[in-house]
């Protein structure tokens, strides 16, 4: 029997690949549902997992591992998701014919913390939740990414004193993300964004004014 099959533009794609990528992503959707409604990590036992993604303990331990290794890998695809459509609305101002990186970037911002929002439940999970053995590591190199992002799409000149900025900027969005869990609904969201957007530009504008008179 064959292992592999063909694709349309003549690559070989193992057969079983479809089946793996879906048993993650169930096993996935399992874990969100269990680790969200238990609380936390040490709260939620692997048979619970198991069962809401319908899955078997074996597939688990085969395609994570662990309970910490699939909490890990849910934070992990968060924050991609997070990343994708914060970069996708800074894209999609440029595509538009925005010029300022500040006014791109405070369109990436809102998007990220609407996201936060529609995920909030995730988002609750990992600001506020027990989390896994090996969490505070990834998050602490996770938050190391976004302040060196947040350097770049501001375009901060000054390396110091800007790396400091955009650490003050990528603390003030967090804070954005865990006061946005609070609201009832998609429009309250968006006003929380907008808040946030504003207390962005203030904190960065004298710095990027300066640097232009420079």
């Amino acid at each position: 029997m064959k292992s592999e099959t063909s694709s349309s533009k003549g690559k070989s794609v193992p057969q079983f690949l479809p089946r793996v990528l879906a048993t993650r992503k169930a096993l996935l959707e399992g874990a969100r549902r269990a680790f969200v409604e238990h609380g936390g990590f040490a709260q939620t036992s692997i048979d619970a997992i198991v069962a809401r993604s319908q899955s078997s303990l074996g597939s688990l331990y085969n395609q994570y591992g662990s309970k910490a290794e699939i909490f890990l890998a849910l934070y992990e695809d968060y924050h991609s998701k997070l990343w994708q459509v914060s970069h996708a609305a800074i894209q999609g101002s440029r595509d538009a014919g925005e010029p300022d990186p500040l006014r791109q970037y405070l369109e990436g911002l809102k998007a990220y913390l609407r996201e936060c929002w529609e995920e909030r439940d995730l988002t609750k999970l990992f600001y506020w939740g027990d989390t896994a053995p090996g969490f505070e590591l990834l998050a602490r190199d996770t938050l190391r990414l976004w302040i060196a992002e947040n350097f770049d799409q501001l375009a901060l000149d000054d390396k110091k004193n800007g790396e400091l900025l955009a650490a003050a900027v990528t603390a003030t969005v967090g804070a954005g993300a865990r006061a946005i869990c609070d609201s009832r609904t998609r429009e309250e969201a968006a006003t929380v964004a907008d808040f946030y957007a504003e207390l962005v530009t203030r904190l960065v504008m004298p710095t990027l004014e300066a640097e232009r008179l420079n």
